[in-house]
């Protein structure tokens, strides 16, 4: 997985999170361990990859899993669904590194919609650093509770956003 490139046909990056987003965070009432990695439902998958399959729509991850890790998830618990490049990123971990990894691509690529399903997403810091660089995409920030995960409402919703904003 290595920076994504984005060609002139590429306008809409969809950014998405694994823990809390794709696979929920397991409740801890001790009825044993946790299961990890277990995605959304299914109609929820579909919808996803529909949606980052769209002529002009690339998809792209803003996660802490190491990148074996997200490529075991995508090929065997997403069923090849799902594969984008990582985000760049400084792998700082600091606070807001999620927001400017997203600030960094849209500068490189010039995309001029953002879609970003995270958790742990905060539209308020993503929007600062957009104005900081000057940047002015369309921007939906949709942030799942993490012990649900992204819902098939909010993947839905993404798509109209994108189909309101070409």
């Amino acid at each position: 997985m290595s920076t994504p490139t984005i060609t002139t046909r590429q306008r809409v990056l969809v950014v998405l999170d694994v823990d809390g987003t794709i696979s929920p965070i397991p409740p801890r009432d001790g009825s044993g361990e946790p299961v990890w990695a277990t995605p959304v439902a299914e109609p929820v998958l579909a919808a996803l990859h529909e949606l980052v399959s769209r002529p002009g729509v690339m998809l792209g991850w803003v996660t802490s899993w190491a990148p074996g890790m997200l490529q075991w998830l995508v090929r065997e618990r997403l069923g090849g669904r799902l594969d984008g490049p990582y985000l760049p990123d400084e792998d700082d971990w600091d606070r807001g590194w999620r927001a400017r990894s997203i600030v960094e691509t849209v500068a490189d690529t010039g995309v001029d919609t953002v879609v970003w399903i995270d958790d742990m997403a905060v539209r308020s810091t993503l929007m600062r650093g957009l104005g900081r660089a000057g940047l002015e995409p369309a921007v939906l920030v949709i942030r799942p509770d993490m012990y649900i995960g992204v819902t098939l409402q909010q993947a839905r919703h993404a798509a109209r956003f994108i189909d309101a904003v070409r």
